[in-house]
């Protein structure tokens, strides 16, 4: 079985992109509830300072109902986004790579799945909205080490590798061995995927 060693750069630069982006993200949000809070402070001396007490009663009161009544106004919207658009993300991916479209996409209750048929192989991803851990997959935790394609020929493998570049994802090149030629990359989980042709 192959290792993913040829992957190791790859992983390098997604882990360094990945970490940019939650430092920009986080840079964001910081500046921006150090903002909010600033306005707030501001807001509420000017309204203490210029409202009289009768008045100043009364926008509490306003305050008091629209914080009573969001709750039905969003009617649910952050969980759905929080549920539905990583999933929405990953199978855009996959149907990128793929080339077709999902011939089951649905929200069965208790996760959402979406499954691509592939000649005879069916490929399906579930979402569920309370996963046990955010951390990406790893290969060297007890379960799935990496799941492997099988094509036809080296010249097949080459034409995935081409597919790969051309969307811009990461993989280690095609690895030539005694007995057998591989493509490895990674999905957006992190999950070891491969493209594997027997030699011959």
């Amino acid at each position: 079985m192959l290792t993913i060693a040829e992957t190791n750069w790859a992983e390098a630069q997604r882990e360094q992109e990945v970490t940019r982006t939650h430092i920009r993200g986080s840079s964001l949000f910081l500046a921006g509830r150090f903002l909010s809070l600033g306005i707030n402070f501001a807001t509420q001396v000017l309204m203490v300072r210029y409202l009289s007490t009768a008045h100043y009663g009364a926008l509490a009161y306003g305050l008091a109902v629209v914080a009573f009544l969001q709750p039905f106004a969003t009617l649910g919207l952050q969980e759905a986004v929080s549920r539905f658009v990583p999933t929405y993300y990953e199978s855009r991916e996959y149907e990128k790579l793929f080339g077709t479209k999902p011939v089951i996409d649905e929200d069965t209750g208790p996760f959402h799945h979406v499954v691509w048929l592939l000649g005879e192989t069916l490929v399906g991803i579930h979402q569920f909205p309370d996963p046990a851990s955010s951390e990406p997959f790893n290969e060297r935790r007890p379960g799935l080490d990496h799941l492997a394609f099988g094509c036809a020929n080296r010249d097949e493998l080459k034409a995935w590798e081409i597919r790969l570049n051309e969307l811009g994802i990461p993989n280690g090149g095609i690895v030539d061995t005694p007995n057998y030629s591989a493509l490895s990359f990674r999905d957006p989980d992190n999950i070891a995927l491969e493209f594997f042709a027997p030699r011959g």
